[in-house]
This record gives C-alpha cells, sequence and structure tokens, in this order.
C-alpha cells in the first residue's frame, strides 16, 4: 500500500457502472437511460465488453500514476461477481484494475455504485427510478455478503486502500435502515480486511446527520465519504463565489472531522452556468483552472479529495484528463 496519506485521486465512473452521460456514444440508438435498460438492448453484451475492455487499460493507470495521482475510486454494482437481472458481470476487470494498480503504484478505493433494487433511484446506481432498497431486507443482506466477497478477493493486494459500503444512498427517511447497514458492514469487514484497511461510507448528503455514525477501531481507520460540486451560492462575482465557496468547504471540513476523518470523494471544477455565460468561451479554461486551485486549497486540511470523472466524452470540466492535458488542473 502506498503510504502518501493525503488522498489525490480520481474516479474510474462510467466503467464498470454505466452512466449515459459519461459515454454517449455507447448508448447511441438506444432510449436507454441506465445500464439495467441498456442490457436489454440487441448486442449490449459485445457493446458493454468492448467498452469495458478500451475504456480503462493499463496505459491509463501508468498515466495516473504519471500525473500526481495515488489513488483511484472504481464504482462496481451488485453484479460484480455474476450475471443477474441481466447485468454482466465485471470481475475479471476488476482484477485486472487491482493488478495494473498494484504494477504502478496505485491505491485503490473500491466503492459499491449499485445495489439491487437501487439506493438512489438514479442511473449511477445501475437503474433509475425508486430506492427501493431500504425496503428490502434481503438486498441489504445481499449486499453485505458482496461486500465481504470483495473483501475477501482482494484483501491481499497491495493496492487495497479501502472499501466504501454505498455510494450515495438516499439517507433522508432512512437514516436508521442506513445507519444499521454500516455498523453491520464495518463489524463484517474488520473480521475479513488486513488490518489498516480503510472502511468508507458516504454521508447520504447528510453530513451533520452522520457524522460519527461508525465508532472506528484502530485496526481498520474510518472515514466518512462527501459529495460536493457547485453549492447554491448568490452572487455574480466569480471572486466573491470562490471565497464564499472555500469558506463553506473548510467549516464543513471543521466541524465533520471532530468526529472522523473525511474524504471529498466526488468533485469536480463545475461552476454554475452564469459564470460561463458572463464570459468570453476563450476565458473559460481559466475559470475552471481558478475553481480547482480553490477547491485544492480548501481539501487539504481532509483525508484528500477524488476528481469525478477520469474520462468524459467530449472532454471539458468532468474529464480529469482532458484538464490535466490542457494545463487546467495539476495534482502533482
Amino acid at each position: 500500500m502506498n503510504h502518501d496519506d493525503h488522498v489525490r485521486g480520481v474516479n474510474l465512473g462510467g466503467w464498470l457502472v454505466l452512466e449515459r452521460w459519461l459515454t454517449p456514444s455507447l448508448f447511441a440508438g438506444t432510449d436507454a437511460p441506465d445500464e439495467h435498460s441498456f442490457m436489454r438492448m440487441p448486442g449490449a453484451k459485445k457493446r458493454i465488453d468492448a467498452h469495458r475492455h478500451a475504456f480503462v487499460r493499463e496505459a491509463d493507470f501508468k498515466w495516473l500514476a504519471a500525473h500526481g495521482v495515488n489513488l483511484v475510486r472504481i464504482p462496481v454494482g451488485y453484479w460484480l461477481f455474476e450475471n443477474t437481472d441481466g447485468y454482466s458481470a465485471s470481475v475479471t476487470y476488476l482484477d485486472d484494475a487491482m493488478r495494473w494498480a498494484e504494477k504502478h503504484g496505485l491505491n485503490v478505493l473500491i466503492d459499491l455504485h449499485g445495489v439491487r433494487g437501487s439506493q438512489n433511484g438514479f442511473d449511477n446506481s445501475g437503474k433509475t427510478g425508486k430506492a427501493a432498497w431500504f425496503s428490502d431486507r434481503s438486498a441489504q443482506n445481499e449486499a453485505l455478503e458482496l461486500l465481504v466477497r470483495i473483501a475477501e478477493r482482494y484483501k491481499d493486494s497491495p493496492a487495497l486502500w479501502g472499501i466504501e459500503l454505498l455510494n450515495e444512498p438516499l439517507a433522508r427517511g432512512h437514516f436508521w435502515t442506513l445507519l444499521r447497514f454500516y455498523r453491520k458492514a464495518y463489524a463484517r469487514l474488520r473480521q475479513v480486511l488486513r488490518p489498516g484497511t480503510r472502511v468508507v461510507f458516504h454521508d447520504g448528503f447528510q453530513p451533520l446527520l452522520f457524522a460519527g455514525a461508525l465508532w472506528p477501531r484502530k485496526s481498520h481507520p474510518v472515514l466518512m465519504d462527501v459529495h460536493w460540486y457547485a453549492f447554491p451560492l448568490p452572487g455574480d462575482d466569480l471572486d466573491s463565489y470562490l471565497k464564499k465557496s472555500a469558506w463553506r468547504r473548510k467549516f464543513l471540513l471543521r466541524s465533520l472531522q471532530l468526529w472522523q476523518p473525511v474524504l471529498v470523494g466526488e468533485w469536480s471544477t463545475v461552476l454554475p452556468q452564469r459564470f460561463f455565460d458572463a464570459a468570453p468561451k476563450n476565458t473559460h479554461m481559466d475559470l475552471l483552472a481558478a475553481n480547482a486551485r480553490m477547491q485544492r486549497a480548501a481539501y487539504q486540511k481532509s483525508a484528500g479529495s477524488i476528481y469525478w470523472n477520469y474520462k468524459a466524452e467530449g472532454g471539458g470540466m468532468w474529464n480529469f484528463r482532458d484538464l490535466a492535458e490542457r494545463g487546467v488542473i495539476s495534482l502533482g
């Protein structure tokens, strides 16, 4: 395991859990809003295999390691190990990713991004619609067993930095169900994971409510994951907006880290549209660069931050590699 403690990461979203907006060409000719629907289209298995093979390769891990990145967060779905509910298993690709991470000195945070029934009803869970997971005890138990299975498979890999219990669950109205799941999962994973391996839980977009949700044991550190994009703050002056945004992020981090370390598991250079509308197009990359600098400075006292996303069709603010190659952002 890489012992550079401050996380400088990127997400490998859109790879083992599809999101149409990240890879629209993959969905071309379909009206599928999510992976669940996509896999019911003619030729889907062949298309998704080609996508998984090409979207992330060993060369990407080599590039990331050369550009200041020390961790990749890899979203996976409950169909990781088996073809189920029409989904196609993807564990061979995760095996590859762990091997590449070991070779190139990168840490890996394996993130359970989608569970049966969906924890949020968004496409990033694999299926849009209702968040039915919260009312399905068997699906909750299945998620526990899946986390244990992931831990058992990769516990001896020097690249395994941590496991994230569940991505962006809709916690409102489901606090006790989610808290019970988190505590059970942490207890189970401690029995399997190598000492020092982190267990990460998402705040369910209720950071003050979930702060201190897990009582950490020294053997297995606990971190809370927050996803902070563009805060809805007033003002048309970019400098003023960035100062207010920085203050808010720093204040939240100070408050939340009284309970446990905080990992900013998703962030990007995205800004409210009004700033792009008010600026000449040839200055838009400068706006993104200013936002990146502000956030990187704000997150210095956190456990680290992980950019969303490594790649996206079309480049721009959701494409870390494009921004790095343009000199807009640097993690070095």
